[in-house]
């Protein structure tokens, strides 16, 4: 023979004849040049003597069987119920899907046929240490060979829930989601300030924590991380810190930090403050100075929006709550915000005409020794207080 002919067919719920044909091959073997799908084929050669083919060979089976291969992700995954992704396998109609626990030690965990290229889990996985692999399989069942293992841990986040972002109440009660699989968590709060480690309960079994002193007023941040058993490890999640402020001290979340308003009467909006009964707001306004533009008492909403069309100028805004017992938290950190609105001819709001020549004040009364810091010089002192009470009595 001086060259040889192929002939492959590939055999499938129906035969694809004739799949790949190649001529005048020199030589007695060929790698072919395109990719096959997984399957079954049947191959024949025809020897070919110069310008004569003889027969062809008797037919030979043969299977192609490419393992499947893992999309890229993290080896540590933060949910309970991750989701394994693999690329499309050419010839696959199904996936065999086999997960193994490590340790405390499962074999087929989950072993599961799917059409799709992933897989969730349909209950929580426990925290620990997994090897997953995966087959394609063809219409008529041909399976390809598993693919390479893929080595996962799976250490969901814990959640922080029901814990207020600020409270009057110093001994707070920290709480979480449970995690599947913990067997114990860790607590750790922290001054938000400095980073010190104020408190590190290192054993909590339950889903919420408690300090037995009180902590002093002042921002901190807290974080849990849940630890699994030692038969499983003894993993650990990540931490994922949150704020918590002890004292009550609000925070404004609108308008935002250096945001400009189009409408006239806008609306601050802060977090409510656990155990408290009411807030209390100031607005200045800081391009033509001037005190307490917006002042009000006793909300018990944590909303408010200005009764009356603001001037287009620069302003910031301030809120503090007050406890059931009468304590008054600090003032909120200000917020600055610029109304751009054009006010209609007669619709823009009457403002006092006492106007501040700064915007700090030494003359505080007994209710204002929590309020934003500002001053006037000596002689606007009694004008001041005047404007405040003028302003009052206009309601706005």
């Amino acid at each position: 023979a001086t060259a040889y002919n192929v002939w492959v067919d590939r055999i499938s719920t129906t035969t694809t004849s004739q799949f790949y044909r190649a001529s005048n091959i020199v030589g007695v073997s060929q790698t072919v040049t395109k990719d096959f799908p997984i399957g079954k084929y049947r191959v024949w050669v025809q020897p070919v003597y110069g310008a004569t083919n003889g027969y062809y060979s008797a037919p030979s089976d043969i299977y192609v069987l490419t393992p499947t291969a893992f999309k890229s992700a993290p080896a540590t995954q933060v949910v309970s119920r991750p989701t394994i992704s693999w690329n499309a396998l050419p010839g696959a109609v199904n996936y065999d899907v086999w997960v193994d626990r490590v340790s405390p030690a499962q074999s087929q965990l989950i072993r599961q046929l799917v059409s799709t290229t992933s897989l969730t889990p349909s209950a929580d996985l426990t925290m620990g240490s997994y090897r997953v692999w995966i087959r394609g399989i063809d219409a008529i069942g041909t399976a390809g060979v598993w693919s390479p293992v893929y080595n996962i841990n799976v250490l969901p986040t814990v959640t922080p829930i029901g814990t207020a972002s600020s409270t009057f109440d110093r001994t707070p009660t920290f709480a979480w989601n449970a995690v599947t699989g913990a067997a114990r968590y860790e607590v750790t709060v922290r001054n938000a300030t400095t980073s010190a480690i104020v408190y590190n309960a290192q054993s909590t079994t339950t889903i919420s924590w408690t300090p037995t002193v009180d902590l002093p007023n002042g921002p901190y941040k807290w974080s849990v991380v849940a630890v699994s058993s030692v038969a499983s490890g003894g993993l650990k999640s990540a931490a994922v810190a949150s704020d918590i402020y002890v004292g009550g001290r609000p925070t404004i979340v609108a308008p935002v930090a250096d945001s400009s308003l189009s409408v006239k009467t806008p609306a601050l909006t802060w977090r409510p403050v656990d155990g408290a009964a009411s807030y209390e707001l100031w607005v200045d306004r800081t391009d033509v100075p001037q005190a307490k533009i917006l002042f009000r008492t006793a909300l018990t909403a944590t909303s408010f929006t200005a009764p009356a069309a603001l001037p287009v100028g620069t302003y910031r805004g301030w809120v503090r709550a007050v406890s059931g017992t009468g304590t008054f938290s600090i003032y909120s950190q200000g917020v600055r915000f610029t109304i751009t609105a054009a006010v209609a001819p007669g619709a823009e709001t009457v403002l006092p005409e006492y106007q501040l020549t700064s915007l700090s004040r030494s003359d505080f009364t007994q209710e204002e020794q929590f309020a934003p810091s500002r001053s006037v010089s000596e002689s606007a002192k009694e004008n001041s207080v005047n404007a405040h009470k003028r302003i009052c009595g206009l309601g706005f």
